[in-house]
Protein backbone atom coordinates (compact mmCIF):
# COMPACT_ATOMS: atom_id res chain seq x y z
CA UNK A 1 0.00 0.00 0.00
CA UNK A 2 1.27 3.60 -1.07
CA UNK A 3 0.65 6.87 1.63
CA UNK A 4 2.23 10.00 1.73
CA UNK A 5 3.95 11.42 4.52
CA UNK A 6 2.07 14.85 3.43
CA UNK A 7 -1.53 13.38 3.68
CA UNK A 8 -3.75 16.00 5.24
CA UNK A 9 -6.37 13.75 4.63
CA UNK A 10 -5.82 11.36 7.55
CA UNK A 11 -6.06 7.15 7.35
CA UNK A 12 -8.81 6.92 4.23
CA UNK A 13 -6.55 8.81 1.67
CA UNK A 14 -5.31 5.18 1.91
CA UNK A 15 -7.81 4.80 -1.04
CA UNK A 16 -7.02 8.17 -2.99
CA UNK A 17 -3.57 6.14 -4.32
CA UNK A 18 -4.40 3.83 -7.90
CA UNK A 19 -1.98 1.71 -6.38
CA UNK A 20 -4.38 0.77 -3.50
CA UNK A 21 -7.33 -0.24 -5.58
CA UNK A 22 -6.45 -4.11 -3.51
CA UNK A 23 -7.85 -2.21 -0.55
CA UNK A 24 -11.60 -3.34 0.40
CA UNK A 25 -12.26 -2.22 3.88
CA UNK A 26 -10.88 0.52 6.54
CA UNK A 27 -11.28 0.09 9.76
CA UNK A 28 -10.14 2.02 12.74
CA UNK A 29 -10.47 0.33 16.47
CA UNK A 30 -10.01 3.16 19.58
CA UNK A 31 -8.05 1.44 21.90
CA UNK A 32 -7.35 4.46 24.01
CA UNK A 33 -9.29 7.77 24.44
CA UNK A 34 -8.12 10.10 27.20
CA UNK A 35 -7.18 13.47 28.17
CA UNK A 36 -3.68 13.99 29.81
CA UNK A 37 -1.50 17.01 31.06
CA UNK A 38 1.46 17.30 29.07
CA UNK A 39 4.63 16.76 31.51
CA UNK A 40 8.48 17.71 30.86
CA UNK A 41 8.54 13.83 29.15
CA UNK A 42 5.43 14.70 27.02
CA UNK A 43 6.62 18.05 25.98
CA UNK A 44 9.89 16.34 25.05
CA UNK A 45 7.95 13.61 23.20
CA UNK A 46 5.60 16.13 21.07
CA UNK A 47 6.90 19.43 21.28
CA UNK A 48 3.41 20.47 23.18
CA UNK A 49 4.16 23.09 25.85
CA UNK A 50 4.78 21.51 29.43
CA UNK A 51 0.95 22.15 31.11
CA UNK A 52 -1.46 21.52 27.77
CA UNK A 53 -4.31 19.29 27.55
CA UNK A 54 -4.42 17.04 24.85
CA UNK A 55 -6.23 14.01 23.96
CA UNK A 56 -4.15 11.04 23.92
CA UNK A 57 -5.81 8.62 21.31
CA UNK A 58 -4.46 4.79 20.34
CA UNK A 59 -6.06 3.49 17.08
CA UNK A 60 -5.33 0.37 15.84
CA UNK A 61 -5.93 0.94 12.12
CA UNK A 62 -7.11 -2.01 9.41
CA UNK A 63 -6.99 -2.55 5.89
CA UNK A 64 -8.89 -5.62 4.76
CA UNK A 65 -9.23 -7.23 8.14
CA UNK A 66 -5.62 -7.00 8.99
CA UNK A 67 -4.36 -4.90 11.92
CA UNK A 68 -1.81 -2.82 9.69
CA UNK A 69 -0.66 0.22 11.82
CA UNK A 70 -0.89 1.47 15.20
CA UNK A 71 -1.39 5.08 15.75
CA UNK A 72 -0.46 6.62 19.06
CA UNK A 73 -1.48 10.47 18.71
CA UNK A 74 -1.33 13.41 20.69
CA UNK A 75 -3.81 16.37 20.37
CA UNK A 76 -3.93 19.80 22.15
CA UNK A 77 -7.51 20.52 22.85
CA UNK A 78 -7.15 23.57 23.05
CA UNK A 79 -7.81 23.31 19.04
CA UNK A 80 -10.77 20.94 19.48
CA UNK A 81 -12.39 20.93 22.25
CA UNK A 82 -15.45 18.72 21.85
CA UNK A 83 -13.32 15.73 20.42
CA UNK A 84 -14.85 12.37 21.13
CA UNK A 85 -14.34 8.71 21.17
CA UNK A 86 -16.61 8.51 17.91
CA UNK A 87 -15.07 11.29 15.74
CA UNK A 88 -11.90 9.50 16.71
CA UNK A 89 -13.41 6.07 15.35
CA UNK A 90 -14.09 7.98 11.88
CA UNK A 91 -11.92 10.54 11.39
CA UNK A 92 -10.40 13.64 13.05
CA UNK A 93 -9.45 15.29 10.19
CA UNK A 94 -12.79 15.12 8.51
CA UNK A 95 -14.08 16.49 11.91
CA UNK A 96 -11.34 19.68 12.35
CA UNK A 97 -12.99 20.40 8.11
CA UNK A 98 -16.78 19.07 9.08
CA UNK A 99 -16.68 21.80 12.26
CA UNK A 100 -14.32 24.26 10.56
CA UNK A 101 -12.32 24.48 13.38
CA UNK A 102 -8.94 25.68 11.32
CA UNK A 103 -7.08 24.52 8.04
CA UNK A 104 -4.58 22.36 8.32
CA UNK A 105 -1.33 23.89 6.95
CA UNK A 106 1.85 22.62 7.16
CA UNK A 107 3.32 19.10 8.85
CA UNK A 108 6.78 17.92 9.34
CA UNK A 109 7.58 13.99 8.89
CA UNK A 110 10.37 12.20 10.48
CA UNK A 111 10.34 8.12 9.14
CA UNK A 112 12.78 5.44 10.33
CA UNK A 113 12.24 1.53 10.99
CA UNK A 114 12.56 0.31 14.84
CA UNK A 115 12.55 -3.30 16.17
CA UNK A 116 8.81 -4.30 16.97
CA UNK A 117 8.28 -4.02 20.78
CA UNK A 118 6.03 -6.77 22.65
CA UNK A 119 2.85 -5.08 22.24
CA UNK A 120 3.49 -4.17 18.74
CA UNK A 121 3.76 -7.78 17.95
CA UNK A 122 1.03 -8.72 19.68
CA UNK A 123 -1.62 -6.01 17.77
CA UNK A 124 -0.07 -6.04 14.55
CA UNK A 125 0.12 -8.44 12.17
CA UNK A 126 3.93 -8.78 12.07
CA UNK A 127 4.03 -12.17 10.53
CA UNK A 128 7.76 -13.16 10.99
CA UNK A 129 8.86 -9.58 10.81
CA UNK A 130 10.61 -8.19 13.67
CA UNK A 131 10.60 -4.51 12.79
CA UNK A 132 7.58 -1.80 12.34
CA UNK A 133 8.36 1.43 9.96
CA UNK A 134 7.74 4.41 12.08
CA UNK A 135 6.53 7.55 10.78
CA UNK A 136 6.05 10.81 13.01
CA UNK A 137 4.80 13.79 12.01
CA UNK A 138 4.13 17.04 13.98
CA UNK A 139 1.10 19.12 12.06
CA UNK A 140 0.13 23.03 12.48
CA UNK A 141 -2.37 24.60 11.52
CA UNK A 142 -2.63 27.53 9.55
CA UNK A 143 -1.88 30.22 12.14
CA UNK A 144 1.47 28.08 12.57
CA UNK A 145 -0.02 26.44 16.12
CA UNK A 146 1.36 22.76 16.47
CA UNK A 147 -1.92 20.45 17.12
CA UNK A 148 -0.90 17.29 16.56
CA UNK A 149 1.82 14.81 17.56
CA UNK A 150 1.32 11.28 15.94
CA UNK A 151 3.63 8.35 15.74
CA UNK A 152 2.48 5.70 13.22
CA UNK A 153 3.83 2.12 13.75
CA UNK A 154 3.14 -0.10 10.43
CA UNK A 155 3.89 -3.35 9.10
CA UNK A 156 7.09 -2.44 6.78
CA UNK A 157 6.30 -4.84 3.98
CA UNK A 158 3.31 -3.48 3.23
CA UNK A 159 3.15 0.66 2.97
CA UNK A 160 5.27 2.54 0.93
CA UNK A 161 5.99 6.39 1.79
CA UNK A 162 5.59 8.71 -1.26
CA UNK A 163 6.54 12.48 -1.03
CA UNK A 164 6.46 15.44 -3.56
CA UNK A 165 8.20 17.77 -3.16
CA UNK A 166 7.50 21.37 -5.27
CA UNK A 167 10.89 24.09 -5.48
Amino acid sequence: MVFSAANHFGFQDLTSFPQNKSIRELATKVLTFEEVEIDSELSEQTSFSLGDIAYHIERLRMVNGKAMALDTSYFRKENMPNLSKNDAQKSIYQYIRDEDLFKIAAARSVATVETADERETDLLDLNESNCVGVLKKYVYTDLGSLFECTETKYIPNHFSLVGFESY
